[in-house]
């Protein structure tokens, strides 16, 4: 007689994860890349949550905020080129 198996569970629904453990993931993510400031979004099924940590300016210390507009240069090209290549592997 072969072993009784439990049939898989179903798949948990994903959630939008907690702000504050979010905020301190970030927090520990810009001291160990030391990194002086950051914000962070994820999104679940159309609703979002938002984080920031640090600073904008080390010079001034200004705060970082979700609102800050970030400059990210010529990263957004590798991202724009993987999500192209991705959608065509799908």
């Amino acid at each position: 007689m072969g072993a009784v198996t439990e049939p898989p569970h179903p798949p948990t629904p994903a959630r939008l994860p907690d702000p504050d453990e979010l905020r301190a993931r970030l927090a520990e993510a810009c001291e160990r890349a030391r990194v002086p400031g950051a914000v962070l979004g994820v999104s679940v099924d159309g609703e979002r949550t938002v984080v920031a940590h640090g600073v904008r300016n080390v010079a001034t210390g200004e705060a970082m905020t979700v609102d800050t507009v970030n400059q990210v240069a010529s990263v957004s090209k590798v991202f724009t080129a993987t999500t192209l290549l991705l959608l065509c592997d799908e």
